[in-house]
């Protein structure tokens, strides 16, 4: 009738065609929740939700479920593996007696992509990773329960854009079929699905089946860059080798569930001795760490002097005595070899985010951890899943892995805070103010600024450690808490060259401590011939500097090379002060750095030429200092070749390994240093047995037959060829 008029009465005010469309609006909106209720109650099976995680989500059945923000509103990030649970009511489980024999549910999942053309591509149908399922009342639904919930898997490298969900259930066993009314069904507002018009809809098409239409966004995060530092430990009287680069990736296996990561990349990975005593505690995490030439400090400086982002996470061997599990700051991070969760925990800290409670009385740090319901301090607040197993993680027992609780997991809290860091962090948009200076006061992208480091003991000493002066770009604004100490450069007549407030920084600082260490980035000025150190504008300490810098001589025949390495000897000399060192690597005659050699006082460095990206224009350079005065010196250039991608298998492993449920995760991929990881669409993985399986750094292969399988991993390598890579699993099916 409405609409009747609107078509016969052409002199209506705008005023009056408003509010008529309005009218008609909330009445299609009101038949479709009608016809909606109808199909509900006529349907024997129905969909009362669909849940999107890629780890954890908002979603609530049952009050099973936080209730914090609406359902499905933890952001999808590309190319990360996404699981659809589909909760499933049956009511003709309600209605038949105790005789009758069991039914169960299975169902599929059409995925199209929906093109911004409007255009539309078909890109997998799945089938459910766990079904059949036994059917239930909805009222009986356990979101703890992986069975209790139809699951399907969709692959990382098929998360991308907008993708549509076609969902459909239907009943497998012994039952009746009556004739049941179609009907448009209009998607519930709590669901919070990205609907587009017209499309949302729902068909009773047979009384034992029911399909739901559901979409996903995915948004782009940047690659997570890593450079593992793999420590040769000598302190505490122990001898242990450093862990391999293959320990570092089944460490990082627990950060890759819980972390916000679609693309993960790896910068060259290198080898340090260390022999400071991590058992020592004390300080924070103990001086082993945070004292002077401690690994944190290691890390720093390697972090400091290079000009890629990525966050450096050194791995200590397993068995090494300490006195903490790791220890984290910002860009830097160190655990133990295959303690993962530790790992997340510190490389949590490594992008700004603070502990987690786990007890009452727990202190809260700023932003303070959300409570989560009626779920305990420090829950991870929601159900999370285990992508890989299909674990599921319950919020009652289950704490935050910022905290030191139990059956540690990632809360929605956690997850999208890491996610804004690393948008942040490694986002193009970064790069291109670390590059044209815009986060650089003085507008210079290679600034020369002094990397100090020192100590401040609670009777108010100041301790100075080891610090070097080099061009470096600037780092994007700075969001830790400033502290109470500052420190002034100063030139010889006492004038203030330049002034810094310090901040507070560390995972483990206690305020009340013995001391507290600080690692500051500060423009530097060669007029300055000391550092006044404050707290609250009271002088601490005066801080002279050394007036000469030291010298280094390289050997007129410049490197020597033999099987693949390269030995770089060198002589330094200060008249007054110790010399320490580290040695830097450029491909490209000197506009980028990365650090090869850190925190030495050996005048020697042999690198492996595989680690190094190759160019015709290569320079390696020795950075001295002798405490804050720095001299560099570096070769004439010289060429390196490129190497091409070498293609890794980390999951399965080399060895034989064994499944019993047909399934099986795949993870690899093809990198070097000169032509990177390469598109994860590039990545072909396929069986000996059951063909192509599927493509991308990460797949789930589902319905493997049984038997010996040899999996292969294909990609080009970067120089028209193809780099592979195999590993033998077998599968053992049931009887």
């Amino acid at each position: 009738m409405l609409q009747r008029i609107l078509d016969s009465e052409p002199d209506l005010s705008p005023s009056q065609i408003a509010h008529i469309q309005q009218q008609l609006y909330q009445d299609r909106n009101t038949l479709a929740r009608l016809r909606q209720e109808l199909v509900l109650c006529l349907s024997d099976i129905t969909i009362v939700g669909v849940e999107k995680t890629q780890g954890i989500q908002f979603f609530s059945i049952n009050g099973q479920g936080s209730g914090y923000a609406p359902d499905n509103s933890v952001p999808l990030i590309a190319q990360r593996t996404l699981i659809l649970r589909v909760y499933v009511d049956c009511k003709r489980v309600q209605q038949q007696g105790p005789q009758h024999l069991p039914i169960h549910i299975s169902g599929s999942v059409i995925v199209d992509r929906i093109r911004t053309n409007g255009s539309v591509t078909r890109v997998a149908t799945l089938k459910p990773i766990n079904g059949p399922i036994a059917a239930r009342s909805s009222a009986s639904i356990d979101r703890g329960d992986p069975n209790h919930t139809l699951n399907f898997r969709v692959a990382a490298s098929d998360c991308q854009g907008l993708l549509r969900f076609t969902v459909t259930v239907f009943e497998q066993g012994p039952v009746v079929i009556d004739d049941v009314l179609g009907a448009i069904y209009a998607p519930r507002p709590s669901e919070r699905d990205t609907w587009l018009p017209g499309s949302a809809t729902t068909t009773a098409a047979a009384p034992a089946a029911f399909s739901l239409k559901v979409h996903g966004r995915f948004e782009p995060v940047p690659t997570f860059r890593v450079q593992a530092v793999l420590v040769h430990y000598t302190g505490g009287g122990q001898n242990l080798p450093a862990p391999t680069g293959f320990d570092f990736a089944d460490t990082l296996e627990y950060v890759l569930k819980t972390f916000p990561i679609g693309r993960l990349e790896f910068e060259d990975c290198i080898e340090i001795d260390f022999d400071k005593n991590l058992s020592t505690c004390g300080g924070g995490c103990g001086p082993g760490f945070e004292g002077p030439g401690g690994l944190m400090v290691i890390l720093k400086d390697l972090d400091d002097s290079s000009d890629r982002p990525a966050i450096r996470v050194a791995l200590i061997p397993s068995d090494a005595r300490m006195c903490v599990g790791g220890c984290g700051n910002k860009n830097i991070a160190a655990a133990q070899d295959g303690r993962g969760a530790t790992l997340a925990q510190e490389m949590g800290h490594a992008l700004d985010r603070k502990h987690a409670p786990y007890a009452p009385g727990w202190e809260q740090e700023e932003p303070p951890f959300p409570q989560y319901g009626d779920y305990p301090l420090g829950s991870i607040g929601e159900y999370g899943f285990d992508v890989v197993t299909s674990e599921v993680y319950d919020p009652n027992t289950s704490h935050d892995f910022m905290s030191y609780g139990s059956d540690r997991w990632v809360s929605p809290h956690t997850y999208v805070g890491l996610r804004n860091e690393i948008v942040e962090r490694f986002s193009d948009a970064s790069f291109a103010g670390l590059a044209d200076g815009r986060f650089s006061p003085s507008g210079d992208p290679s600034q020369e600024t002094l990397f100090l480091s020192f100590r401040v003991n609670r009777d108010g000493s100041v301790e100075v450690h080891p610090s070097f002066h080099l061009p470096a770009r600037a780092q994007p604004p700075d969001h830790t808490s400033t502290s109470d100490v500052s420190c002034e450069l100063l030139d010889g007549k006492g004038q203030v060259l330049g002034f810094h407030r310090c901040r507070a920084r560390g995972s483990h600082v206690d305020p009340d401590g013995p001391h507290i260490d600080f690692h500051e980035a500060i423009p530097w000025v060669d007029e300055a011939t000391a550092i006044r150190f404050l707290r609250n504008k009271e002088v601490l300490h005066l801080h002279d500097i050394e007036a000469l810098a030291p010298t280094v001589k390289l050997p007129a025949s410049g490197l020597r090379s033999s099987e693949q390495r390269l030995t770089l000897k060198w002589e330094g000399h200060h008249p007054e002060r110790a010399v320490t060192y580290l040695v830097r690597y450029s491909r490209d005659a000197g506009r980028t750095w990365r650090v090869v050699a850190v925190n030495s006082s050996k005048s020697e460095c042999v690198l492996r030429q595989r680690q190094l990206p190759g160019g015709e224009q290569c320079l390696l350079q020795v950075v001295a200092s002798s405490g804050i005065r720095t001299h560099v010196a570096q070769t004439k250039p010289f060429s390196v070749p490129s190497e091409p991608r070498s293609a890794t298998i980390l999951s399965p492993k080399s060895t034989s390994e064994t499944t019993s449920t047909g399934q099986a995760l795949l993870r690899g991929g093809a990198f070097s240093s000169d032509y990177g990881l390469g598109a994860p669409e590039d990545v072909v993985w396929s069986s000996n047995v059951d063909g192509v399986l599927g493509r991308g750094f990460e797949l789930i292969a589902d319905g493997l037959s049984e038997g010996a399988h040899t999996i292969t991993l294909t990609a080009p390598d970067g120089q028209g060829g193809v780099a592979t890579a195999s590993a033998v699993l077998r599968v053992v099916l049931p009887d």
